[in-house]
């Protein structure tokens, strides 16, 4: 039986998601592979998200993505990722409802919520603050976990668009990862969430390199 609880009947891929699986998927989204959740999404019942690395503000869909971006790229300085000692709430007040930090886990075998954006838990009707990401009740937990652990594994933004599965009446989401150190290891992230519209399920992303 598959690890995610199925919406449709299982798919060809349902035997291959154990930890080793979803560590596999992460190196092959870090070495640049978009496509590298499309099998995961698709078991769940969702259209291929959309995914990019390093985006720029002519690239992200949000103003205020664009402003997070700014702030990280302006927090890092030199180093690869800002230290976890800069993040300040009044310099992000403008997008605190929609902020996610999450402290990493035992080098990525989990992640735990030490903030949930309290506009995106109230649209979502979900709150985690405290809560590991392995503990949520949505089988989406597969994707999030694929995707921060990649960003371990290559520290830089990464910006994507998810649909909930189809028959899951909720709103898709925007979401833009930036990873945060202590010394030189990400010991945390921060998502950035913001909702949009669904994606079509029968369409792939516009513009996404084959």
């Amino acid at each position: 039986m598959s690890a995610f609880p199925q919406s449709r009947s299982p798919s060809p891929f349902a035997l291959k998601w154990d930890d080793a699986s979803l560590w596999d998927c992460a190196a092959r989204l870090a070495d640049g592979d978009l496509r590298a959740c499309d099998a995961m999404m698709a078991e769940l019942g969702s259209p291929p998200p959309a995914l990019l690395w390093h985006p720029t503000r002519k690239t992200l869909p949000e103003p205020l993505l664009g402003f997070l971006l700014d702030w990280w790229e302006e927090a890092r300085a030199e180093s690869f990722a800002p230290s976890i000692e800069v993040v300040d709430p009044f310099t992000l007040r403008p997008a605190l409802g929609h902020l996610s930090l999450l402290d990493v886990v035992e080098g990525g075998s989990d992640f735990q919520y030490r903030i949930h954006g309290s506009l995106t838990a109230a649209r979502a009707r979900w709150e985690w603050t405290g809560r590991r990401l392995s503990e949520i009740e949505t089988p989406l937990r597969y994707f999030f976990l694929v995707n921060y652990r990649a960003v371990l594994r290559r520290p830089v933004p990464l910006f994507s668009t998810h649909t909930p599965p189809i028959d899951v009446r909720m709103t898709a989401w925007h979401r833009l990862v930036l990873p945060l150190r202590r010394d030189e290891t990400v010991t945390r992230v921060l998502v950035a969430i913001l909702p949009t519209e669904r994606q079509d399920e029968r369409d792939p992303p516009a513009d996404r390199p084959e």
